[in-house]
């Protein structure tokens, strides 16, 4: 059965009236959220789930919104002011959950679909490379800093050699009893773990020595 929801629209409503979900498991980066919105105004708007007269996503936009106005700055753009001067936040209406599980999947799933996608990272840094060369206001706002393109830059540089040595490998052929397959490449860690067959592995440092940053590692105890 279609259940009848109201159009999707956008309202202005005032930042006061909206009431954040406490079951909100989002975390939140507020400074970064507070130079975006400095910068770029209001593009990404606030959802309510009209049910439950709660947001469904923007919490974080929300808390941003309410620091900014109670520090007395001047409302960003795409923000407007009523007679009263009370702000009055653009906020997509005529969503409705079901029931009170529907509204915590939705507030899942609103951060989760988003995350899952990704990088392309030779593309991402291109664009912050830009960003950064152009000057202007370069990469406030954006989420991303000095050390992270660094990070990035370097992560692509040991991807490119673990590729090239995997492929090599295989054009001499490999004999299918090493473990140079088992290469473990993690987010948000330090080392690249890499099994070399023992007849390899002077070549495999070799080759991994042309960046600065590896760090030779074969006599720590």
């Amino acid at each position: 059965m279609t259940v009848e929801t109201a159009p999707r629209r956008t309202e202005y409503l005032p930042l006061d009236h909206l009431t954040p979900d406490g079951a909100n498991p989002k975390d939140h980066d507020l400074a970064v959220i507070d130079a975006s919105i400095g910068r770029f105004g209001m593009i990404d708007q606030i959802v309510r789930d009209d049910r439950t007269g709660k947001i469904i996503s923007g919490h974080g936009r929300h808390a941003t919104l309410t620091a900014m106005r109670d520090r007395g700055e001047a409302p960003p753009e795409g923000v407007r002011v009523d007679a009263g001067g009370h702000w009055l936040i653009p906020v997509i209406v005529g969503w409705a959950s079901r029931t009170d599980s529907e509204a915590r999947a939705a507030l899942i799933a609103l951060n989760r679909t988003t995350e899952l996608g990704g990088w392309v990272d030779d593309e991402l840094l291109a664009l912050l490379d830009d960003l950064t060369a152009e000057g202007d206001h370069g990469l406030i706002g954006v989420g991303y800093g000095e050390d992270d393109i660094d990070a990035l830059r370097q992560r692509l540089v040991a991807d490119a050699l673990v590729d090239k040595f995997t492929a090599r490998q295989g054009e001499e052929g490999a004999d299918g009893d090493t473990d140079l397959g088992r290469i473990a490449l993690m987010d948000d860690v330090q080392e690249i773990v890499v099994v070399v067959p023992a007849d390899r592995r002077e070549e495999f440092y070799a080759l991994m020595h042309k960046t600065e940053w590896v760090k030779d590692v074969r006599d720590r105890k």
